[in-house]
């Protein structure tokens, strides 16, 4: 069970990995520090869908962790 688990994980890290963004993960890439993450979440919860802390880890973890962290 454990060997399974481990495989699936390192298969989906794989591909998140490798493969670019893809949809809304475009958007959530544009911001260039933690301000601008912040500026955004406020700017989509005014005027898109009304959620904070979500936006927020989006933007942050999308846009300013490198692509190996964001993958984990």
């Amino acid at each position: 069970m454990k060997k399974d688990f481990i495989l699936i994980f390192i298969c989906y890290y794989v591909l998140v990995f490798i493969f670019p963004f893809f949809s809304d993960d475009w958007k959530f890439s544009e911001a260039q520090n933690i301000n601008d993450c912040i500026e955004r979440t406020i700017s989509f919860y005014n005027n898109w869908n009304g959620r904070i802390i979500p936006n927020f880890f989006g933007f942050w973890i999308v846009s300013l962790w490198p692509n190996w962290l964001y993958a984990l």
